[in-house]
């Protein structure tokens, strides 16, 4: 609930609902959003795995345990 919300409530402009209006509301809205899959679906799904070539493995250095020794 926002502030301008609770403000028509307080000043009458606006009707509180009841507990039937809200458990209606609430179960509504669970089924718009699906259980969160619905707010998912948009989201592309990340890069594909590359796999590397094959051949010759990689070059790597020594990684010394601490840049002081």
């Amino acid at each position: 609930m926002d502030g301008d919300q609770l403000r028509r409530y307080a000043s009458g402009e606006e009707e509180i609902p009841s507990k039937d209006q809200l458990v209606a509301e609430t179960a509504q809205r669970q089924l718009e959003n699906a259980n969160g899959q619905k707010k998912t679906e948009g989201i592309p799904s990340g890069p594909d795995i590359l796999a590397s070539p094959r051949g010759e493995p990689a070059m790597s250095q020594d990684i010394p345990s601490r840049p002081d020794v």
